[in-house]
C-alpha cells in the first residue's frame, strides 16, 4: 500500500514555488557575505563523497558549487528553467531533468547520493529516498538533510513561505523510521547547524542581506548562534542529518 499523501501538500503551491530559476537566491548563497560558514558547516559531511555523485532535487546548483562547482556530480531537478540556469553556472556538471520518485537512472549508477531541502516539498518522500538508494551502487554512501520541526526558526519560515509547511512534521525520529526501511548499514541520524540566525537577518528577501558585509555585526551574532545552540540543546538543532552506506560490497 503506498503510503499516505502529506496532508499538508499542495502541488500547485509547490509548483509554483519551484517553477522558475530564482538567481537572487544562487547569488545569495553562494557569495553573499556573512553567512558562508553555515553553507559550509550543513555541508560538511558530503565534502569529499566518493564520485561519480548525483544530487537529487539540485535546483539552481547552489550546493555543487561547494561541492567542487559539480565537477563529476549530476544534478537532477523537475523544474526545466532551474536546470537550465545550472547548466549555465556549473558547465562543470550534468543535470538532467527528472522526478526524484522516479529517476532516470540505472540502478547502481553512483557512489554518492545527496538529498537536501527536498524530501519535505514531495507528496512521495519515501519514494524518493528508495530511489536514491537503488541508483547507489553497493557500499555508496546516502546522504540526507532536511529542516528539523522542532527549531523554531524552521517553524517560523513554515510559516512565512507557503511551500515551506511540509517540514513541519520533519524530525529525527521521522527520517529514522523511513530509512530503517532501506537496505543502508553505518546509518547515522543526529542534528546540525544548531541556530542559523544570519539566514534570516541576512535573507536575500526577508531580511538586510548587506548587513552581512559588517564583519563586526557577523562575529557578535555567530556568538550568539552558538550560545542559543547551547541553551536550545541538539534535539532542535535546525538541520536533520541522516547518512548510511548501501548495503552490499566493499565501501568506496
Amino acid at each position: 500500500m503506498a503510503p499516505p499523501r502529506p496532508p499538508d501538500f499542495d502541488d500547485r503551491v509547490q509548483s509554483a514555488y519551484f517553477e522558475r530559476a530564482d538567481e537572487e537566491r544562487y547569488a545569495w548563497t553562494t557569495a553573499g557575505p556573512g553567512f558562508a560558514d553555515l553553507e559550509e558547516e550543513a555541508l560538511r559531511p558530503v565534502v569529499g563523497a566518493p564520485l561519480p555523485g548525483l544530487e537529487i532535487g539540485c535546483g539552481e546548483g547552489n550546493n555543487l558549487v561547494r561541492l567542487g562547482r559539480g565537477r563529476g556530480w549530476t544534478g537532477v531537478d523537475r523544474f526545466s528553467k532551474k536546470l537550465a540556469f545550472a547548466a549555465r553556472a556549473l558547465p562543470e556538471a550534468r543535470f538532467v531533468c527528472g522526478d526524484g520518485s522516479s529517476l532516470p537512472f540505472p540502478a547502481e549508477s553512483f557512489q554518492s547520493v545527496l538529498v537536501r531541502d527536498l524530501l519535505h516539498h514531495l507528496e512521495r518522500p519515501q519514494a524518493a529516498l528508495a530511489e536514491a538508494v537503488r541508483v547507489l551502487r553497493p557500499g555508496g554512501r546516502l546522504f540526507v538533510l532536511e529542516p528539523n520541526a522542532r527549531n523554531p526558526l524552521v517553524r517560523l519560515q513554515t510559516h512565512l513561505v507557503a511551500a515551506e509547511a511540509g517540514a513541519r512534521r520533519f524530525r529525527p525520529e521521522l527520517l529514522e523510521t523511513w530509512i530503517a526501511e532501506l537496505p543502508l548499514s553505518q546509518v547515522s541520524v543526529r542534528t546540525g547547524v544548531p541556530f542559523p540566525l544570519r539566514r534570516l537577518l541576512f535573507h536575500y528577501r526577508l531580511g538586510a542581506p548587506r548587513l552581512g558585509s559588517l564583519s563586526a555585526l557577523v562575529s557578535f551574532l555567530r556568538l550568539g548562534e552558538r550560545a542559543i545552540g547551547a541553551w536550545i540543546g541538539p534535539k532542535r538543532w535546525s538541520y536533520v542529518v541522516a547518512t548510511g552506506r548501501k548495503a552490499g560490497g566493499s565501501p568506496p
